[in-house]
């Protein structure tokens, strides 16, 4: 059985948009989800996990940037 490893992502704010998105975007494939960034469908199981993934990289504010976005490639856009 494989163990399953954590990973922190820094919380994206106003300074480090390519640092965190380099980092969330490594994060999101070691967790199986780089589906997420291709232009192919994506199941709802990981568009969900993408976006509790993404949720719990914002800040409060940017939180509010994507809190009507409902599929992760939507709340993706907003944030880019």
């Amino acid at each position: 059985m494989g163990e399953r490893q954590e990973f922190k992502v820094l919380k994206l704010d106003k300074n480090n948009y390519v640092v965190w998105k380099w980092q969330f975007q490594n994060v999101a494939r070691a967790n199986g989800l780089g589906v997420l960034f291709e232009e192919e469908m994506v199941t709802p199981e990981k568009d969900g996990r993408g976006l509790a993934l993404l949720g719990s990289a914002l800040s409060d504010e940017n939180i509010l940037k994507i809190v009507n976005c409902i599929t992760f490639k939507q709340a993706w856009r907003t944030i880019e």
